[in-house]
């Protein structure tokens, strides 16, 4: 009808190849991640997580980043099966920092952990949720 092909006014391409791009898009803005990391016997007094690894393990599609304004983290030691959150305040620290990823776009570059208990029977749980961006938006 007139009214349908209205509709269809200003497409250039296949309509299906259009919609599943903005399915990826939304798909992947809207959605949480998390990405945990487990590590035994610590004896590193720093540990450095990268966006890289992140966009790895969290299988987060190219050109999309960590949005840095959305990071909720936390690390927690284990004894055992019991885990125990760790508090930052005089004890290990947590930073992270941004960069320029393209379009103004700022990202996560990366997270230190750092001043952690070196020793062979402290365990680790680095616990992150977060968001993504597009390059470029």
């Amino acid at each position: 009808s007139t009214a349908e092909l209205n509709c269809l006014k200003g497409v250039t391409s296949a309509i299906q190849t259009q919609l599943n791009a903005l399915w990826t898009v939304a798909g992947t803005t809207a959605r949480t991640f998390t990405y945990s990391e487990e590590w035994n016997d610590n004896e590193l007094a720093y540990k450095t997580i990268t966006q890289a690894t992140i966009n790895t393990a969290c299988s987060i599609p190219s050109g999309y980043y960590v949005d840095h304004t959305s990071l909720q983290c936390a690390l927690y030691s284990r004894d055992g099966d019991d885990y125990s959150l760790v508090v930052f305040t005089g004890g290990p620290t947590f930073k992270f920092t941004r960069k320029n990823v393209g379009g103004g776009v700022q990202g996560l570059d990366s997270i230190v952990l750092g001043e952690l208990t070196n020793d062979s029977t402290t365990d680790y749980l680095f616990n992150c949720s977060f968001r993504v961006i597009a390059s470029g938006a």
